[in-house]
């Protein structure tokens, strides 16, 4: 089976590195959202979004957060994992979320600078995901910390 995915896009918010006690062990994580440009204009010139829920552990955490800000480029790698969790008014739900097990630079060192591709995309200009449908962080974290920790 393969269960693998590569994205490129932007930060929609400062990545805060949090850590969660696993016994003796402090795990650290970052859990956060890119926005990857569609490659096509809508009928007003303008492009839409995907907004991708990302996760990641550990030393890879440590490096996103130490590198990275909002409306900075990433190049992610990693694989797809679906949460099934109850939401606060009972209602069932799933959400999907890349576990980030590799990090790349991508794009222009500051978001003020201008891309490789000639754009200029200042991070307050970086659309907000509509979180309606999003989870509660602790159903990834402990989703996550599960599948992630050393046995």
């Amino acid at each position: 089976m393969l269960n693998s995915v590569s994205i490129t896009g932007r930060f929609t918010q400062e990545p805060t590195l949090q850590s969660k006690k696993n016994g003796d062990k402090e795990l650290k994580f970052l859990h956060f959202t890119v926005a990857c440009q569609r490659n096509y204009k809508n009928p007003d010139g303008t492009y839409s979004a995907d907004f991708i829920d990302c996760t990641a552990w550990r030393a890879t955490a440590e490096f996103i957060h130490k590198h990275f800000s909002k409306g900075q480029e990433i190049t992610l790698k990693g694989e797809l994992r679906t949460n099934n969790y109850t939401d606060k008014d009972g209602v069932k739900r799933k959400s999907t979320v890349l576990n980030v097990e590799q990090a790349f630079f991508a794009g222009a060192k500051k978001t003020n600078e201008v891309s490789a591709f000639g754009e200029n995309v200042p991070s307050e200009d970086i659309p907000l995901p509509d979180d309606e449908f999003a989870p509660p962080l602790d159903e990834y974290i402990e989703y996550g910390a599960e599948d992630d920790v050393e046995k």
